[in-house]
């Protein structure tokens, strides 16, 4: 799988795993620091992006996620 395609994938599957709750104790904070989370969980799973490819990762993540 390309690297891009990979990203795009991995963002769906964390906007989709927040969605489901997987990380309970984000209900608790401020929509930045819940994003800031999220971002390091995407580099994490898929190292090597700009923050702001993480970021329009994310956004579409969330988008196609739906």
């Amino acid at each position: 799988m390309p690297r891009r395609d990979r990203l795009s994938s991995e963002a769906y599957a964390v906007a989709d795993e927040y969605r489901d709750n997987r990380w309970p104790g984000l209900s608790r904070k401020e929509w930045p620091q819940v994003w800031n989370f999220l971002m390091d969980e995407l580099d994490r799973r898929c190292p090597g992006f700009a923050p702001e490819e993480y970021a329009k990762a994310l956004d579409q993540g969330f988008t196609d996620s739906r």
